[in-house]
């Protein structure tokens, strides 16, 4: 008798250690509604693994949410992971069952992505019922799909996340240039008088570009000029830049520099501008060109 119980317990053993060395699998492919009833033995617990990370809160991750309704089925679940696993809460099984746990169950409502998923869990004493994986899959059509909406929703947090950041620069830059204007308003400027004037004729309407003075503050230097239609038909400025001339070479070079373009001017309408520049990029041995194009013909003035 003894000898038969040894045996038994042995190949107890054999078909528990078979159990563990082959884990059963179970691959389920996703729907908008999914369905399936899983079994889990005491002690034991099924894996659910997803084609995607699983969390709440990352732009770039998956939204997913988990309610358990039977808190039997302890779900354990770490976040940035493409997984969680459920298992048996012992201590929440009532202590008259402990030694003899009867059949519990319970559902998972399971939201990750577009998917709604319902699993039926259910205690079970049998090892073969005992799933260790559920493996979800998305057919060809659904995961190009969801990995076009991640695309998409991390382009919309990357433009987010830009757009904060351009808000943070200009911030900056204001601050910037309240400081530095403080600085100049305690200056004297340094005033030239120019004084070059050039009148274009298109027809019978003429633009006249004037060029009145230079004003220096520190290390920027403004150019302050005139633009007046003497035309019947309105002037539209698409473009004006600073030109430095180097009359030996022969060659032109284009200033780096800022200005505001003058609005439509009407019938004997003037707009007086600033172009503005560092000094550094001036040389007193070469000539300057103020230059606009406009919807009638280009205008320029040197000097």
């Amino acid at each position: 008798m003894r000898r038969l119980t040894i045996i038994s317990l042995i190949v107890f053993f054999i078909s528990v250690v078979n159990v563990y060395a082959e884990p059963k699998r179970k691959t389920v492919t996703l729907e908008k509604f999914t369905n399936l009833v899983v079994e889990i033995v005491p002690d034991l617990g099924t894996r659910f693994v997803f084609p995607f990370v699983l969390d709440d809160h990352k732009e770039s991750y998956i939204p997913f949410t988990l309610n358990s309704t039977n808190v039997v089925f302890r779900t354990d679940r770490q976040k940035e992971r493409n997984s969680f696993v459920v298992d048996i809460d012992r201590t929440k099984v009532d202590e008259a069952f402990k030694e003899n746990m009867p059949e519990y169950r319970g559902i998972l409502f399971i939201t990750a992505a577009d998917y709604l998923i319902t699993i039926e869990l259910r205690t079970t004493k049998k090892l073969d019922d005992q799933v260790t994986d559920i493996i979800f899959k998305l057919g060809d059509l659904e995961q190009e799909v969801l990995i076009q909406k991640v695309i998409d929703k991390r382009i919309l947090a990357l433009e987010a996340d830009y757009q904060q950041e351009l808000e943070k620069v200009d911030a900056l830059a204001s601050q910037k240039v309240l400081a530095k204007i403080g600085e100049l308003i305690v200056e004297t400027p340094k005033i030239k008088n120019i004084k070059e004037e050039a009148i274009f004729n298109f027809g019978r309407d003429a633009v006249v570009l004037y060029v009145d003075r230079s004003v220096t503050y520190g290390p920027y230097v403004s150019f302050v000029y005139e633009i007046e239609n003497e035309g019947d038909s309105g002037l539209s400025v698409s473009h004006i830049r600073l030109l430095q001339t180097n009359e030996e070479q022969g060659a032109s070079l284009e200033l780096p520099s800022e200005t505001s373009l003058p609005p439509r001017l009407m019938a004997d309408q003037k707009y007086t501008g600033v172009i503005s520049v560092t000094a550094d990029v001036l040389s007193e041995d070469e000539y300057l060109t103020l230059e606009a194009i406009t919807n009638k013909g280009k205008i320029e003035t040197k000097w």
